[in-house]
């Protein structure tokens, strides 16, 4: 079994550099739109493309509904893993360590 996850505090160098993808697909965007007040589809895809795949490898999650904890608010900013407003399915509950009951 797991324990709960936690932000790292270390990146291995895939994930830095799927970090160092968003940076520059985002400042090529953000170039873009400075000088031409446009951007294309394909800096658009890009940009998505390594939203998500910082968003995986640093394990971010979206936040609990605040009316039903049981469903995650997709459309809310995401939170670090450790925040007591993070998101977990049951599944992955279930694959955390649980600490033995005393008797």
């Amino acid at each position: 079994m797991k324990t709960r996850p936690v932000n790292k505090t270390e990146l291995t160098l895939e994930e830095l550099t799927a970090v160092l993808e968003l940076y520059n697909a985002s400042k090529d965007l953000i170039e873009n739109m400075q000088e031409r007040f446009t951007c294309t589809i394909d800096q658009v895809s890009r940009l998505q493309t390594e939203f998500c795949r910082v968003g995986h490898a640093l394990d971010f999650k979206p936040r609990k509904s605040t009316h039903d904890p049981d469903t995650p608010m997709h459309w809310a900013d995401y939170v670090l893993p450790e925040d007591k407003n993070a998101f977990f399915t049951d599944y992955q509950q279930s694959q955390w360590e649980t600490p033995e009951l005393e008797e």
